[in-house]
C-alpha cells in the first residue's frame, strides 16, 4: 500500500476539531445573549463576560483554526499534514487549558487564569513548531503562505500580553490591556481571516486570471498594527495620534482587500456561488463593517459604539466565517477519508451535496438572525428596552443563536454517516 492509502486509514483530526469547537458555542451563546444588555450598558469587564468572550474566541474559534491549520491548509499549498499523534495530545490540551481559564475569570482568580493561559501557551508553541515543519516542505509557497507569518507573530504577542496581566503585571493606564485587545482582534483574527481569504475565497468560488495586491494590502495592514504596538510604548499625549494613524492605515487596507475579494469574485468560472460560500461572503462583509465600526470609533472616541461594533466582527464575522467554511471542509476531508480509495467512489454525492440543505439554510438562518437581533440590542440608537425586557430578548437571541449552532452540528455528524462504514482494503 502506498503512502498516500496510508494517509487515509484515518478520519482528519481537523473534523473533531470543528466539532469541539462547535460544542463550544452553545453554552456561550446563550451567556452572551444574557449579556448583551449588560454590554450595552457599557459593562464589559464583569467575570462572566470575559469568561465567555475567552470561551468563544479560545475555545471555539481557536479550537476551529488549529483544526484547519491541521491539515486543510496544508493540503491548500500542498505540503505534509501534522501527524495524527500531534492531535491526539494537543486538542485535549488545548480544551483542557481553555477550561481552566475560564474557570479562573468565573472565580475571579487570576493565578488560575495565567496557569490556564501558560499551558494554551505551551501547547500553541509546540502544535506551531509542527505547522512550521509543514510549511517549510510547501511545494506551494503562494503570496498567502509567505503572509501567513504576521498573524501568527501577532497570537504569540496576544498570549504573552495576557499572561502578564493575569500574573499581575502592573498596568495602571491599561496599555496592555488595549494593546492585548487590538492585537488579538485586528493583528491576529482579522489579519488572519484577510490573509487566508485570499487562498479560500478563489478556491471555493473557482475563480482563475484575476489580479490583486495581496502583498501591498497585508503589509500595509500590518503597518497599521504594528503601530499599535508603538502606541503602548509611546508617551501618553502621543498614544492617541499613533492609534489615530494605526487606525487609518488599517481602514485603507480593509479598503483594498474589499476591491481584490471583489475581482476574485468576478473572475469566477463558475456564475452560481454555492451556499457555503454565500454564507462565507455575508460573514466577510460583516467582519468589514464591524472592523470599520470599530476603526472610527478609535479615531472618534464614540466609545458607545464599540460594543456593537465588537459583536458584529466576532459574532457576525469571525464565528459566522467559521460556520461557513467548515461546511466546505468537512464533506472534503469525509469524501477523502470514505471513498478517495474506494471502489464506490462513482457513487459518492458532489461535495457541495453532501450538507443537508434544509438543516444548514435554517441554521444559518437562525444564526445570522441572532446576530441581526444581538447587533440592534447593542445599538446605542436603540431604545431602552429595561432591565426585564433585555434580559428576556438577550435570552431569547442567545437561545436562537445556539439552535443554529445544534443544527450545524447535526449537519457536519449526518455528512460522517453518508456512505456508512470506510471500505478496507486487503
Amino acid at each position: 500500500m502506498n503512502k498516500r492509502n496510508e494517509t487515509k486509514k484515518h478520519l482528519s483530526p481537523t473534523v473533531w476539531y470543528i466539532l469541539t469547537g462547535l460544542l463550544w458555542t452553545w453554552p456561550t451563546f446563550i451567556l452572551t445573549g444574557k449579556l448583551l444588555p449588560g454590554w450595552r450598558a457599557g459593562d464589559i469587564s464583569n467575570p462572566l463576560t470575559l469568561a465567555s468572550i475567552h470561551a468563544l474566541i479560545l475555545g471555539s474559534l481557536l479550537t476551529t483554526a488549529c483544526g484547519v491549520l491541521y491539515q486543510v491548509v496544508p493540503i491548500a499549498f500542498q505540503a505534509p499534514p501534522i501527524d495524527r499523534h500531534v492531535a491526539a495530545w494537543h486538542l485535549p490540551t488545548h480544551t483542557g487549558s481553555v477550561l481552566l481559564m475560564v474557570t479562573g475569570f468565573l472565580m475571579n482568580r487570576w493565578l488560575i487564569v495565567a496557569v490556564g493561559g501558560s499551558i494554551l501557551f505551551t501547547a500553541a508553541a509546540v502544535f506551531g513548531v509542527y505547522v512550521v515543519q509543514s510549511y517549510r516542505k510547501a511545494r506551494n509557497p503562494t503570496a498567502v503562505h509567505q503572509q501567513l507569518l504576521l498573524p501568527f507573530t501577532s497570537l504569540v504577542m496576544v498570549m504573552i500580553l495576557g499572561i502578564m496581566m493575569a500574573s499581575g503585571w502592573s498596568d495602571p493606564e491599561n496599555r496592555l490591556l488595549l494593546t492585548h485587545v487590538l492585537l488579538g482582534t485586528f493583528g491576529f483574527w482579522l489579519g488572519l481571516i484577510m490573509t487566508i481569504s485570499y487562498k479560500f475565497v478563489p478556491m471555493f468560488a473557482l475563480s482563475h486570471g484575476y489580479k490583486v495586491a495581496i502583498s501591498v494590502t497585508v503589509r500595509l495592514y500590518y503597518a497599521g498594527v504594528g503601530l499599535f504596538l508603538v502606541a503602548a510604548f509611546a508617551p501618553l499625549r502621543l498614544s492617541s495620534w499613533i492609534h489615530d494613524g494605526s487606525a487609518l492605515l488599517c481602514g485603507a487596507a480593509v479598503i483594498l482587500f474589499a476591491l481584490d475579494m471583489r475581482r476574485i469574485l468576478r473572475a469566477r468560472k463558475r456564475k452560481r456561488i454555492v451556499p457555503a460560500l454565500r454564507y462565507a461572503l455575508i460573514a466577510t462583509a460583516l467582519l468589514l463593517t464591524g472592523a470599520s465600526v470599530l476603526l472610527a470609533t478609535l479615531v472618534s472616541g464614540a466609545t458607545a459604539w464599540i460594543a456593537p461594533g465588537s459583536y458584529l466582527l466576532l459574532f457576525g464575522g469571525c464565528i459566522a466565517l467559521a460556520l461557513s467554511y467548515v461546511q466546505k471542509i468537512v464533506p472534503f476531508l469525509w469524501f477523502e477519508y470514505r471513498f478517495s480509495h474506494s471502489p464506490d467512489r462513482k457513487n459518492a454525492p458532489a461535495l457541495d451535496d453532501m450538507m443537508p440543505k434544509k438543516p444548514v439554510a435554517v441554521g444559518m438562518f437562525l444564526y445570522f438572525l441572532s446576530v441581526l437581533g444581538g447587533f440592534i440590542l447593542l445599538l446605542p440608537l436603540s431604545p431602552s428596552l429595561g432591565p426585564r425586557v433585555g434580559n428576556a430578548a438577550g435570552l431569547v437571541i442567545g437561545l436562537i443563536g445556539t439552535s443554529g449552532s445544534v443544527l450545524m452540528f447535526y449537519s457536519m455528524v449526518r455528512v460522517l454517516k453518508i456512505g456508512g462504514r470506510r471500505y478496507q482494503a486487503d
